[in-house]
């Protein structure tokens, strides 16, 4: 799901304080081919053909300089595929034109069928808030769960709430509470399935990532996949049970699925790397 609204909307019911520094943003999924050695070969990008040819140029000629830890099986280097999720973020560069960066990338994909991780049981998502609605307040709340072996939650929070609408500050610091609020009180009753297979159906417990988007009705349907969206990250959120509190918040992960915490797909390798 995706709430938002063209470039022409964005400035029509956003503060000018708030628009200047306000930047916009997308999800762009598909799946890479990588060679033995770590090098891209191929690049198929979901529904290529909404995206405008500046953005398959960036994503293409980024995705293509990347290289991965190889994968050993039986002592040997193996070519793999894996699934992508990219954050772009476009900001502002001055005379109307936008600098795109890649915020933040996933290769990780859930399988509810994939009994070696955490999986979905009962997830009835949250109402939406009656004020957000109001408001107009749109936004994804990136949850951290703690899940026991019954499955139920033993503990919950949000990390990261990004908002698709913007405000002045206090209305979006306000904003991003309702929102927060709703998803805590809908992922307490949550229950999951717990590993049953792997390395990991022996741990006590699990912790695991789901993001939930809030989007106002109807908009789903008409909005296709390649659409900017006003983007207005909020600050890291302190998550006492989670190990790693320097681990950035992941904001390509894909709505609907369950994300268990280090099992995050194949390693990009980074410029220091080499």
């Amino acid at each position: 799901m995706c709430a938002g609204a063209n470039v022409a909307q964005v400035q029509a019911r956003v503060p000018a304080e708030v628009l200047a520094r306000a930047e916009l943003s997308m999800l762009v999924k598909g799946r890479i081919d990588v060679e033995p050695d770590g090098r891209v070969s191929a690049i198929r990008v979901d529904d290529e053909a909404e995206y405008s040819e500046a953005v398959m140029r960036f994503v293409r000629d980024t995705v293509r300089g990347w290289e991965f830890e190889p994968i050993i099986q039986q002592g040997q280097a193996v070519a793999f595929t894996t699934p992508m999720s990219l954050r772009l973020v476009a900001s502002q560069a001055g005379g109307g034109a936008f600098d795109i960066r890649i915020a933040s990338q996933s290769f990780s994909e859930y399988d509810p069928q994939d009994r070696s991780i955490v999986r979905n049981d009962r997830m009835q998502p949250p109402r939406y808030p009656e004020a957000a609605y109001r408001a107009g307040i749109t936004g994804t709340v990136y949850l951290a769960l703690a899940v026991g072996r019954d499955g139920k939650v033993v503990e919950v929070a949000a990390k990261q709430v990004d908002l698709t609408s913007a405000g002045n500050e206090r209305q979006m610091q306000q904003a991003r509470q309702i929102l927060a609020d709703a998803s805590l009180q809908a992922a307490r009753r949550w229950t999951f399935l717990p590993p049953e297979t792997g390395d990991d159906a022996v741990a006590q417990s699990w912790v695991v990532q789901v993001p939930v988007s809030f989007q106002l009705a109807g908009t789903a349907e008409r909005l296709p996949s390649s659409r900017w969206l006003p983007y207005i990250p909020g600050p890291r959120l302190e998550v006492p049970f989670l190990q790693d509190e320097d681990e950035p918040v992941n904001t390509a992960l894909a709505d609907g699925g369950v994300y268990m915490s280090g099992r995050t797909g194949p390693r990009l390798k980074l410029p220091q790397d080499n």
